[in-house]
């Protein structure tokens, strides 16, 4: 699925010159569900809009998604 951490990896291992190696573990998140859950908890602030996806990149986002459906 677009946009799934589900096949992610949660670490990354640090390889540096000295020869030590340090494994970094990192949270993954599903993108959908961080963008819904910012516009949660916007709604229940009683903004329209939530900072981290503002109304103007989402009628972008459409408008793209639009346009690439109807060229298939």
């Amino acid at each position: 699925m677009w946009g799934s951490r589900v096949e992610s990896t949660a670490t990354a291992v640090l390889h540096r010159e000295d020869g030590t190696r340090e494994e970094v573990a990192t949270g993954t998140v599903s993108p959908m569900a961080a963008e819904a859950d910012a516009t949660i908890a916007a709604l229940r602030e009683g903004r329209s809009e939530a900072p981290e996806m503002p109304w103007r990149e989402t009628l972008a986002t459409a408008r793209l998604l639009a346009e690439w459906r109807s060229v298939l």
